[in-house]
């Protein structure tokens, strides 16, 4: 395959895999703060569990592929998807830390009433 082909489909394979973790945080924070009563704040968490562990399989095989060749030879567009990916990483940790014990301050600032 043509180097272009093979970034397309990275992007495109990046855009699939991410966008239901997303998904599901978007879905459960939309919940949360219209006082769902359906607990929303597990979607929430079922959201960012993948979206970390995705992205953390995502991050290892780039590294596995970058200890073959040097970071400078890889293309610009896989070193934006190990950027993008290693955020993603970062935020789906903080969110399940964040949802498996939230504190009361966060739920007094958004209003939220048990």
């Amino acid at each position: 395959m043509a180097p272009k082909k093979i970034a397309t489909w990275e992007w495109v394979v990046a855009v699939l895999i991410l966008s239901g973790p997303w998904w599901l945080i978007g879905e459960g924070i939309v919940g949360f703060l219209t006082a769902d009563p359906n607990h929303p704040d597990v979607v929430v968490l079922l959201g960012s569990l993948p979206l970390a562990l995705f992205s953390l399989v995502a991050v290892l095989s780039y590294r596995t592929m970058w200890k073959r060749a040097t970071r400078q030879v890889q293309p610009q567009s896989r070193r934006r998807l190990w950027r993008i990916y290693w955020g993603n990483f970062i935020l789906g940790v903080g969110l399940t830390w964040l949802m498996s014990d939230i504190p009361d301050w966060l739920l007094r600032f958004i209003g939220y009433q048990h």
